[in-house]
């Protein structure tokens, strides 16, 4: 017979910790309070915080005979994943063993020193580091039993040398070997006390399903490491001057959200191991009850009952409030993970969350979770994945489940929601570039409900409908230069008006004023207010030529040899995004009008009754190279139309200089234009790398024409 304990009883986690996240400064201060409160040596007496892995009993009639047997049942039970921890306190005195709950103080159970028949320490096991192995038998007991306990915080080589100083101790009547025994753990116990383990290296709840999903990536590009991007908030290492590549912000958001969605996984699968624990524990307590005669309390009850206790509400709620915005985020990053997708795991989720909720007494405790409120996103999702069974369960559980955050009135006490999860784990809290992370999941809401209140603005204020321009339905403006990449997108330039024909995408479908349609990153469009617009639309009316330009904006670079991102599943590319070909023929034919027009208006002498403030496209002809110096420089940045206090800042370096710099360097130099030069750099290297390419090829060219006019000339040819 065997019997195995649950998660820990304060649900200390398994396994170690992965990722790129860290322990909160809470979980270590936690961490090192524990460890002195339940570490100690006073006196004869001492304790120690060990997990309790299992107990078997020695039965020459059954498969455990031997302890080396019950060795090997342990390792074949972990390697079925039916082990479970159970956190206590192991206390030694000089007459007796007891092992007490972490949670209520109360003795579980108690070894008499003479009924300990023996005590080893078994290091060096792959699973198990640092075992406990303790064998005892008192009257009452027709076999013995083997206790397995995991040592992490206090080695099991010193326990096992106290406990057997205090059996020798107690034997013989003299205090002859514990003294030494308890001083030498007593120094081993201050030195780890600075340092504490950084985590309970315990087995596995369960065997790990696939549950983790992958951020899409180019199947060409290599995965890069932690280490690869250098230290958060500082810029990445120059080779030659030049700054090298970093991840995309969006595949590096991607990424976090994921691992914070495995946590969240961990710690489900974690809270259904400690239901599964409690279940068969309390089955074992039943059976051992009615099979009893007399009303003593056998051996190892006292473990049965404190595995036996399911865990406390407070759990459940943390549980049920940790499937909402699991659901919620997986519908913010649907389009970004495989393997398995989120569909799949929307699938997976209800498994778990259908036996809790049964576990819980029905569906009232979950009905009750208000916070996290889910996104209008995941309610489609929702929708659109669940199966009868699964969707009469989600019904089930009321309006705080399938209606979004959007729908509820605004009130104070619906506030932002964040999980904390059972290891002390945080995801980091800084990006890159070293500004916070906003939690993507708030975001979602924020542009959802600024998403409805366009609607509704829109709703309210009719259309002009006088034969002039009506207001369009949404219009956005731009916070950044933007170079198209290929025939799918649209470059813009910073302070550009659009107007919005599709959002569904992260990147948004738009058309500037020249009729031009293609795809803009989300990221760097910000709405123009409905008052701003309604009012740029009467300005644009009164005086129609106010708003052209004398050409059309930036035309997209010459292509670039370097590969592009996969555009599926991954939003840095457009290149799997539709384009209707009406729309590209649209284009052309508007391009072309909008040239005539202003050969037009360029052949006017006429003096015009009002002055038109006419915008002057950007002076692409000053030169910029990494030979220039610094009058070249400032020259270049006065023709690209830069404020005189950044001319003034980065006018006195020479064009290798500026160019070595990166986004961060400029920001810091230039907070308000900084970004803007950056992109403007980045399009002047882009031309040079091409002109270079144009170059090479013209030599090459040149001397292969130069030796046959040479072979002509000998006859040869």
């Amino acid at each position: 017979m065997s019997y195995t304990s649950g998660g820990s009883a304060n649900g200390s986690p398994v396994g170690s910790l992965t990722g790129h996240g860290r322990l909160s400064a809470k979980a270590i201060y936690e961490q090192r309070k524990k460890y002195s409160s339940t570490n100690f040596i006073m006196a004869d007496t001492s304790q120690y915080s060990v997990n309790h892995l299992v107990t078997f009993s020695i039965d020459p009639n059954e498969n455990v005979r031997t302890v080396e047997d019950a060795l090997r049942n342990l390792s074949a039970m972990d390697a079925k994943g039916k082990i479970w921890t159970q956190e206590m306190l192991l206390k030694v005195e000089s007459n007796k063993i007891t092992l007490i709950d972490v949670e209520s103080k109360d003795d579980l159970e108690t070894f008499p020193l003479t009924t300990v028949q023996r005590c080893d320490a078994i290091e060096g096991e792959k699973r198990f580091p640092s075992l406990l192995l303790l064998v005892s038998q008192d009257m009452t007991q027709q076999k013995p039993d083997v206790h397995f306990f995991q040592c992490d915080n206090v080695g099991a080589r010193l326990i096992c040398g106290d406990i057997n100083g205090a059996i020798s101790d107690f034997k013989s009547g003299k205090n002859a070997m514990r003294p030494n025994a308890l001083r030498f753990s007593q120094e081993k116990m201050v030195e780890q006390a600075k340092s504490p383990p950084k985590h309970a290296s315990v087995p596995q709840v369960i065997q790990p399903t696939v549950i983790y999903s992958q951020v899409q990536k180019n199947p060409e590009k290599k995965k890069s490491t932690p280490s690869s991007m250098g230290p958060v908030g500082s810029p990445a290492e120059k080779v030659n001057g030049v700054v090298p590549a970093q991840k995309d912000l969006s595949i590096i958001r991607s990424e976090r959200d994921v691992e914070i969605l495995n946590h969240i996984f961990d710690d489900i699968e974690l809270f259904m191991a400690k239901l599964k624990k409690s279940k068969e524990a309390l089955q074992v307590l039943d059976q051992r009850k009615k099979s009893r005669k007399s009303k003593r309390k056998e051996a190892g009850e006292g473990l049965l009952t404190v595995r036996a206790r399911p865990p406390n509400e407070e759990e459940f709620f943390s549980t049920f409030q940790k499937f909402k915005y699991a659901f919620s985020l997986l519908a913010r990053v649907k389009t970004n993970i495989i393997n398995p997708n989120s569909q799949e795991l929307i699938h997976f989720l209800f498994q778990p969350l259908e036996t809790i909720i049964n576990h819980s007494g029905g569906p009232s405790m979950a009905s009750s979770v208000v916070n996290p409120l889910l996104t209008n996103d995941a309610i489609n999702l929702m929708q659109d994945t669940l199966n009868p069974k699964e969707m009469n369960l989600w019904k089930s559980l009321g309006d705080y489940w399938t209606k979004p955050r959007s729908e509820f009135p605004k009130n104070s006490s619906i506030s932002a929601y964040l999980p904390k999860f059972t290891s002390g784990w945080e995801p980091l809290q800084l990006d890159p570039d070293g500004h916070p992370w906003e939690d993507s999941v708030e975001l979602q809401h924020k542009h959802e409900e600024l998403r409805l209140q366009q609607s509704m603005d829109q709703a309210a204020q009719p259309p002009i409908t006088n034969g002039l321009q009506e207001i369009p339905e949404k219009q956005v403006f731009c916070t950044y230069d933007f170079v198209a990449r290929n025939s799918n997108e649209l470059s813009v330039l910073q302070g550009e008006h659009l107007q919005v024909l599709d959002d569904s995408k992260r990147w948004w479908k738009c058309q500037n004023r020249y009729g031009q349609i293609g795809y803009v990153p989300f990221n760097i469009l910000e709405v123009v207010p409905p008052g701003q617009l309604k009012n740029r639309t009467n300005v644009e009316r009164d005086d129609p030529v106010a708003g052209l330009k004398k050409t059309p904006p930036p035309t997209p670079p010459k292509k670039s040899h370097r590969p592009h991102s996969s555009s599926q599943g991954s939003w840095d590319s457009t290149d799997g995004l539709p384009l209707d070909q009406k729309d590209k023929d649209r284009q052309s034919q508007i391009a072309v009008m909008n040239d005539e027009l202003l050969q037009q208006f360029s052949k006017r002498n006429t003096v015009h009754t009002k002055q038109l403030h006419i915008p002057k496209s950007l002076d692409t002809n000053v030169p910029l190279n990494y030979e220039s110096n610094p009058s070249d420089v400032k020259n270049w940045l006065h023709a690209k139309g830069f404020s005189e206090i950044t001319v003034n800042s980065l006018g006195i370096l020479t064009g290798a200089q500026i160019f070595s710099l990166n986004k961060n360097e400029l920001r810091t130099v230039c907070p308000e234009e900084g970004a803007r030069v950056y992109s403007q750099i980045m399009v002047q290297k882009r031309l040079l790398e091409d002109q270079k390419l144009a170059t090479e090829l013209e030599t090459v060219m040149n001397k292969q024409k130069k030796k046959v006019d040479e072979m002509t000339q000998s006859g040869i040819l």
